[in-house]
């Protein structure tokens, strides 16, 4: 008999231990390691910059582990919150730094008008031409100094197509200039000037009056690893780019040093929004084409214009663009050194 009931009593423990074995075991699972379970997965997140989610306490009972969840919900909430703000101070500040550029791009279209008008005979058949000049200059300005930071690509081929009237009552029988650009692609959102400094340039470098100057233009839409992209290609007869100086217009904007002094400004401001407005899938290259002179290509996603007028979305990656400004390199009669 005391034999038996030390075997109850035993037997009773070991079934006491098993219980409260199994009721720790659970309450282990549930309070403890499933929340240690989230609290990793969190913090690897952010860790990892993905979204946080907020963790479910709902059906918690723990202070300790409701406590350390109410502590990571605000520090969650803080996240977003800074992130939010960092993101909106980027767009911010990309958008006043495109402002910036375009408002060294204006007046540097200005100064070569003024100079053109400045260059106008004292006759009467130079004062009917400098009235028609006015009313193309009034074209002109009107386009480059106009608030809108996208428009439609037949709009800027319109007012391209206006400073090469313009030019033609400067330098009479001396300019041919053609442009072919495909339908498909005239509905494509640019940024002002994407192709008219291209041209002032042109003129500004190689027109002498007697001889003659070509400028050909053209535009297609191409499909590139199931994108779509517009290729713009700016071609004239003049004597091109210094060698050296193609290396350097191509090289990446990280290697370039530029003092903005007011001078040589145009291309870099070009491409500095080009990257701006459409980060890393634009391109631009420069070369000499054989039997022609310089060759400047552009190429850009294809994104349809919007009647609000809303330029595409701005990008807002740190990496480094492949493109460049134009060169400091002193300018040499007979070579084209931009402006």
């Amino acid at each position: 008999t005391p034999i038996y009931n030390m075997l109850k009593l035993l037997l009773g423990g070991a079934l006491l231990i098993f219980v409260v074995s199994l009721l720790w075991t659970v309450s282990y699972e549930h309070l403890i390691s499933k929340p240690l379970d989230l609290i990793r997965k969190m913090a690897s997140q952010v860790k990892e910059e993905q979204q946080v989610p907020h963790p479910d306490l709902s059906n918690e009972r723990c202070e300790e582990v409701l406590e350390i969840g109410e502590t990571l919900n605000k520090l969650m909430n803080r996240i977003e919150k800074l992130k939010i703000n960092v993101y909106e101070d980027k767009l911010n500040l990309k958008a006043l730094e495109i402002q910036y550029l375009k408002s060294q791009v204006a007046p540097h279209s200005l100064i070569n008008c003024l100079s053109a008008i400045a260059s106008m005979p004292f006759t009467e058949e130079g004062r009917r031409l400098t009235n028609e000049f006015v009313r193309t200059l009034s074209n002109h300005l009107r386009y480059t100094l106009q608030d809108k930071t996208a428009v439609p690509l037949k709009e800027e081929l319109k007012y391209v197509e206006n400073f090469l009237e313009m030019t033609e009552l400067r330098f009479p029988g001396c300019l041919n200039w053609e442009i072919h650009v495909d339908e498909k692609c005239r509905n494509a959102s640019v940024f002002p000037i994407i192709l008219l400094m291209f041209t002032e340039n042109t003129i500004k470098h190689n027109m002498i009056m007697g001889e003659e100057l070509r400028v050909r233009i053209t535009g297609s839409l191409v499909e590139r690893n199931g994108e779509k992209y517009v290729v713009l290609t700016h071609l004239d007869s003049g004597s091109g780019y210094f060698e050296e100086d193609l290396e350097y217009l191509n090289r990446p904007v990280s290697q370039q040093v530029h003092g903005f002094d007011g001078k040589k400004i145009g291309t870099y401001n070009l491409l500095k929004r080009l990257y701006l407005v459409y980060g890393e899938k634009a391109h631009a290259h420069f070369s000499n084409e054989p039997g022609w002179g310089a060759r400047s290509e552009v190429t850009i996603p294809y994104i349809p214009y919007r009647e609000d007028g809303n330029p595409p979305e701005s990008k807002i990656e740190t990496s480094e663009p492949l493109f460049s400004h134009a060169s400091d390199t002193p300018q040499v009669p007979g070579k084209r050194n931009e402006s």
